[in-house]
């Protein structure tokens, strides 16, 4: 986790104001927070539902260390494999869970069937 947070928020820059570690996820591999002293993500939803003009707010992605996916990442990150695009699709799930569509919806999509292609396609055919 020393070297995963670190090159995750290069990756992701300034789509999150910060990137942590958590204890309080069990099944979930990320989940996306308010920065401290921010408005909790939920109350920004209602109130923009309601009208009210709020500032936009960065949010702060969390991670779960003993999740799976978390632990796969981190070991890419050891032996110097690129996770740019494992990183965004993360950060886009997390959004997706945090019932937003992601920031690039295309994007998103493209990673997605790229990832996917890799894993069903024979070497050579993508």
């Amino acid at each position: 986790m020393d070297t995963l947070l670190p090159t995750l928020k290069t990756v992701l820059g300034d789509a999150v104001s910060d990137i942590r570690s958590t204890d309080r996820l069990v099944s979930s591999a990320m989940v996306l927070s308010a920065p401290e002293g921010g408005p909790d993500l939920q109350l920004r939803k209602l109130m923009q539902r309601s009208g009210q003009d709020i500032p936009d707010v960065t949010p702060v992605l969390e991670l779960n260390p003993a999740h799976p996916i978390v632990h796969a990442l981190a070991q890419k990150v050891q032996a110097g494999e690129q996770i740019d695009a494992l990183a965004h699709i993360l950060l886009d799930v997390a959004s997706i869970q945090n019932g937003e569509t992601p920031k690039d919806v295309n994007a998103f999509s493209r990673r997605i069937m790229d990832y996917l292609a890799g894993g069903v396609l024979p070497s050579g055919a993508q």
